[in-house]
């Protein structure tokens, strides 16, 4: 398994689904993100919809 930072690091956007993790878990990707300088989108949700949901407004925002 692959380690949370090594995820941020490949990653474009990091995408934080906020009821399906800790709060240290949040804070550690957090941490990372601002490291790594990748952007971060909080989910509230958990389901597929509303992550591609957001994926899609965030390209239409560029």
């Amino acid at each position: 398994m692959r380690s949370l930072e090594t995820v941020v690091k490949k990653a474009d956007v990091v995408f934080l689904m906020t009821d399906a993790c800790s709060h240290e878990s949040m804070y550690r990707a957090r941490r990372l993100s601002k490291r790594y300088q990748k952007p971060m989108q909080y989910l509230k949700r958990t389901g597929t919809k509303s992550l591609l949901e957001r994926a899609q407004e965030m390209l239409h925002e560029k």
